[in-house]
């Protein structure tokens, strides 16, 4: 699937007594926010110099969503939670995606999250049968993903950042420095006000929605380095970590402990599951 098709499902699954969705009314993308934060079972407080044992957390990713019973992630990685945050920002090289059939779809992002506020940018890399597919793309809700022309390829040295300018501005900013090019986006937040709430350093394994397992690509290992909120190390926030976990509870990856300084952590494929 390609990220449109998968927004649009997420949108499918989340109609109902709740809504937690991607493109929602401006009310209901409240309660998904509020939602989310209750169902995150644990924030941790790290210090840059005790970083070092952080436990996964079980509850959603902030910029993600649920399954009905809440009991699943399809996203793993890191969010600084409990601020005001008007910039994250991060690197990571792009990884190989191991295809054997069948159709995964896994992204890597760095992006902005609050009341009705998504704002992410990023790669993928995606399995369509036993033919990898790569590329590199930003998002802004209540709109589909747009995908970067730009080539992106296994390697590549991929720097991210978004940018709260205020107003409901948000700059995406997304580096190829193996290619050599650089994409800048600006775009405004029409739907709704508020300042970010989150800042996300996030694996999204998007077709894990509930209706099934055995759609996380197999990418090895991803790296996500200098990861910088607000200008600061990551760890100098509250903050929330967890691993991919299937709708089946099959685990697909597995998060590190922060290291350099507070500013890097790797996520390990485990499973397709």
């Amino acid at each position: 699937m390609r990220w449109k098709q998968l927004i649009a499902e997420k949108v499918r699954r989340c109609a109902g007594a709740v809504a937690r969705g991607w493109y929602l009314p401006v009310t209901a993308v409240v309660l998904t926010l509020a939602v989310t934060v209750a169902l995150v079972p644990r924030a941790l407080s790290d210090a840059a110099d005790n970083a070092a044992a952080v436990p996964a957390a079980t509850g959603p990713a902030p910029g993600t969503a649920p399954n009905d019973e809440g009991v699943y992630n399809f996203g793993s990685g890191y969010s600084a939670i409990d601020g005001t945050f008007t910039r994250a920002s991060a690197s990571w090289t792009e990884p190989t995606a191991t295809c054997d059939g069948g159709n995964q779809a896994t992204g890597f992002w760095v992006g902005l999250s609050g009341s009705g506020t998504i704002a992410q940018t990023g790669t993928a890399a995606n399995c369509d049968g036993s033919t990898p597919v790569y590329y590199s793309w930003w998002e802004m809700y209540p709109s589909s993903d747009v995908t970067l022309s730009n080539a992106t390829k296994p390697g590549d040295q991929m720097m991210a950042s978004v940018t709260y300018d205020g107003g409901n501005v948000f700059q995406f900013a997304l580096t190829d420095s193996t290619e050599g090019w650089k994409a800048i986006e600006q775009e405004t937040q029409v739907a709704t006000g508020g300042s970010p709430v989150s800042a996300n350093f996030i694996v999204e394994a998007n077709t894990d929605t509930g209706v099934g397992s055995g759609n996380t690509t197999d990418f090895g290992s991803v790296a996500f380095t200098d990861c910088q909120v607000n200008g600061a190390a990551l760890s100098s926030f509250t903050l929330w970590t967890g691993n991919l976990v299937d709708a089946n509870g099959v685990q697909e990856d597995t998060i590190s402990p922060l290291s350099d300084a507070g500013t890097a952590f790797t996520a390990t494929w485990d499973s397709t599951g």
